[in-house]
């Protein structure tokens, strides 16, 4: 399909907004991927998780380095298609109603979540899906983000204003290269964790 003159026609016109995009489903799969790279990404064939220490501290049981798992592949690229295909929902998942779909969709999302809480491959997926979205001429563009979810490299809760100096450094880069480009955060509080974090 994306090859198709079609697809090419509908990518590079210009675009409305999005006004309602998650940070965590924004993010492009091989921008995931690439941060299977980095020695501080473990995986979990067992938990089917990816996990970040960035210290290398206290890393449980059956969690892997993804540069070490790799290399016990035929190739990179195998391995690169394994969790491309672990990230992305695949045909089989696709079918069903919506509640079966969310079923896989839902986990999809718990599979990366802690790849984009570590604050530097917070900074780089977020960066790279704005980038997309400028890309294929979107240039307004609305995040929900969770606040109080970024961890440092000891694995402590960033300050909410670093959060935010984080982003707004994000975007006022790709200003500097798109001026045209606008950016609106809606803050999300998650009534499930209680009313100290909405607050």
């Amino acid at each position: 399909m994306e090859s198709s003159k079609l697809y090419k026609a509908l990518n590079s016109m210009p675009k409305g907004a999005i006004h309602h995009l998650h940070t965590t489903a924004a993010n492009p799969v091989d921008a995931y991927v690439k941060l299977t790279y980095d020695d501080r990404v473990y995986y979990s064939a067992k938990e089917r998780l990816f996990k970040v220490y960035p210290l290398h501290e206290d890393v449980p049981d059956g969690y892997l380095k993804c540069t070490k798992i790799r290399e016990y592949n035929k190739s990179k690229e195998e391995f690169d298609a394994k969790m491309r295909n672990e990230i992305l929902l695949g045909k089989h998942q696709c079918e069903g109603d919506s509640h079966d779909i969310w079923k896989h969709f839902q986990h999809k999302f718990t599979k990366v979540g802690e790849l984009g809480k570590f604050y530097p491959f917070f900074k780089e997926l977020t960066k790279a899906a704005l980038e997309s979205c400028i890309a294929q001429n979107v240039f307004v563009v609305e995040y929900r983000h969770i606040s109080g979810m970024i961890f440092d490299e000891h694995r402590q809760q960033l300050p909410f204003i670093e959060e935010m100096r984080i982003i707004r450094s994000i975007v006022d880069e790709l200003k500097q290269i798109t001026p045209h480009f606008d950016f609106k955060l809606i803050l999300t509080g998650l009534k499930i964790v209680g009313k100290k974090h909405i607050d």
